[in-house]
């Protein structure tokens, strides 16, 4: 039986972390940090099934490759204490395949993230453990006209966790009729 799970945090320089280490982990790839001047590579990770950049309508293109896309997230930020990105971790259907988790998780990010102007990382996680899981990453400005814009302060509200609680159900709930 699946089990409706949304849980949301952001990244934030105040606890020391990295947007870059984040998406590389994530993804199970190599990022490099410029604003760290580290290399994170993750590649030994067995767990990731599939990852993909998601963004709107009229993005520039570098804003598709992962390293370009947080290294531009890490230099628009000035404050030593500031967030930087937000993720969500959805708990995905046991009992569906790969094949029905990517839709599912592309389809209810593309309507309640990338439609609102935030760019997303996505990963879908599966051990074979009986835990398939996508992490979410998304920025917490939203582009406008190619570039980011203010940070989009009501992706912070209980409101619109809520909503992605409501959402999350509801795609949930259609994935498992068909």
């Amino acid at each position: 039986m699946a089990i409706l799970y949304l849980e949301k945090q952001h990244f934030s320089r105040g606890r020391g972390n990295s947007v870059c280490a984040a998406a590389a982990y994530r993804s199970g790839s190599i990022v490099n940090d410029y604003y760290y001047g580290e290399v994170h590579n993750y590649t030994n990770k067995s767990d990731v099934c599939y990852t993909e950049i998601i963004t709107p309508p009229g993005t520039p293109e570098e804003f598709n490759n992962r390293e370009a896309l947080w290294n531009i997230v890490e230099h628009c930020e000035q404050r030593k204490d500031a967030r930087l990105a937000n993720e969500l971790r959805l708990a995905l259907p046991k009992e569906q395949s790969l094949e029905e988790h990517i839709p599912l998780v592309t389809e209810f990010v593309t309507e309640n993230l990338v439609k609102l102007g935030a760019c997303v990382d996505m990963a879908i996680h599966d051990k074979g453990n009986g835990n398939p899981h996508s992490h979410v990453m998304f920025t917490s400005r939203t582009l406008i006209n190619g570039t980011f814009g203010n940070k989009n302060r009501d992706l912070d509200t209980k409101e619109f966790l809520m909503s992605l609680h409501e959402q999350w159900a509801i795609a949930l709930s259609n994935s498992l009729k068909d």
